[in-house]
């Protein structure tokens, strides 16, 4: 790739780094261990209110500022105001944490970063939108999901080998290099030869329903999975290391991402993005029946595998169909913050509905045996519905994008 390119990737994408960097570090490991330092006895119940808070926080936040920045007259200057206040608040929020020796100051600051990180990501979300071209879409889309699970890899490893407050700088540092790579992004790109920028035609409502579905269901199976396998490892499989087996499968699955979003990103430009979003969802299928009919660990490897390359070609090609799917071309930062409901409810409700089935369940085996059969049927479901988006064809995509 020309380096004029792999800088146009790397522009485009760091903020999805460092973004991404941040909440795997963050909520999964860094919060947790700082929390059960500050409330020795209460921190599991404290961990389940911030989190509900967070994501209510992640669920109102970004379409409020969608709607804020698409109703107002500047809007390119609201979304720039966005971002920067964002990623203000994301910062103060992050040094607050640092500085937090009380539950209730830690719990404070913890809300401001996780407010400023769902209004960054809205408003970064749509600037990513009007400053990619629509035909090199699907191969930036790629990037951006390459750039999504990397930071997931490094923040969950920085976190992990770093004491708990001093893996806060870090993500602070990749905050604000995320926040000054959006200043080289332009607000938007002009139609050849014209000095207008390129809008989306006006369409109906149909497909960005349809991509809303998908990723939901994607989201709900993808939730019910991770949240148990670790116990599934241990009260199934019976194995002597529970966590390390977790982290080999999660790694497994991330590598397989990384690849298969490079490569079905770019395909998907020449090619029908509804159908290769609906391929994608297929091994991530097969991986969830495999775990439900043979869960054998000589095949372990192999599912996680499997998985990780449906994942990663849903996340290049389902992101960049979402784009293609936006109806309004004056309501676009909304659209994505209503989008991103899809991702964060599912993650609120997957929690309750796997643990009532492990409970129903006559015994474990069972139990889990239902649990990955519904993760199944979810992504099933997705490649079902995604498969009627009608979505602009490779070539016809610029065409509408720059009548």
């Amino acid at each position: 790739m020309a380096a004029s390119a792999w800088s146009q990737h790397v522009v485009a994408n760091l903020y999805a780094f460092g973004l991404n960097f941040q909440s795997s570090a963050l909520l999964t490991i860094t919060v947790p261990a700082l929390l059960a330092d500050l409330d020795p006895t209460g921190h599991t119940q404290a961990l389940a209110e911030l989190s509900t808070a967070g994501a209510f926080a992640g669920m109102v936040l970004p379409v409020a500022v969608g709607a804020w920045v698409d109703g107002s007259r500047a809007s390119r200057r609201s979304r720039r105001l966005a971002i920067a206040c964002g990623a203000a608040l994301n910062l103060i929020g992050l040094a607050g944490i640092y500085w937090a020796y009380t539950r209730l100051s830690f719990f404070v600051f913890c809300l401001v970063t996780m407010a400023g990180h769902s209004v960054t990501t809205v408003a970064y979300q749509s600037l990513w939108n009007d400053a990619v071209p629509p035909e090199r879409r699907g191969a930036l889309s790629g990037s951006n999901g390459a750039a999504t699970l990397l930071g997931t890899i490094v923040g969950l490893l920085m976190a992990a080998l770093l004491p708990d407050r001093w893996a806060l700088w870090p993500m602070f540092g990749a905050i604000l290099a995320g926040y000054l790579s959006t200043q080289a992004m332009p607000d938007a790109l002009s139609s050849p030869g014209q000095g207008v920028p390129r809008r989306p035609a006006f369409r109906d409502r149909r497909d960005f329903l349809l991509v809303f579905a998908a990723q939901a269901v994607v989201s709900l199976g993808m939730t019910l999975l991770m949240t148990f396998v670790l116990y599934f490892f241990r009260d199934v499989m019976h194995v002597s290391a529970p966590r390390q087996q977790t982290a080999w499968v999660a790694a497994a699955s991330l590598a397989g991402a990384v690849v298969s979003s490079l490569v079905l990103g770019r395909l998907s430009d020449r090619g029908r993005r509804p159908l290769l979003t609906a391929v994608a969802c297929l091994p991530m299928a097969f991986a969830a029946a495999g775990f439900a009919l043979r869960p054998d660990m000589r095949w372990i490897s192999l599912y996680a595998l499997a998985f990780g390359l449906g994942y990663g070609g849903f996340s290049a090609t389902g992101w960049a169909l979402t784009l293609d799917s936006l109806p309004d071309p004056q309501r676009i930062t909304r659209d994505l913050g209503i989008w991103g409901v899809a991702s964060i409810l599912p993650t609120v409700i997957a929690p309750a509905v796997g643990g009532w089935v492990l409970v129903a369940a006559p015994d474990a085996a069972t139990g889990y045996r239902w649990l990955f059969t519904l993760a199944g049927l979810s992504f099933a479901t997705a490649a079902a519905v995604v498969i009627f988006v009608r979505g602009p064809r490779h070539g016809t995509a610029v065409a509408d994008e720059t009548a």
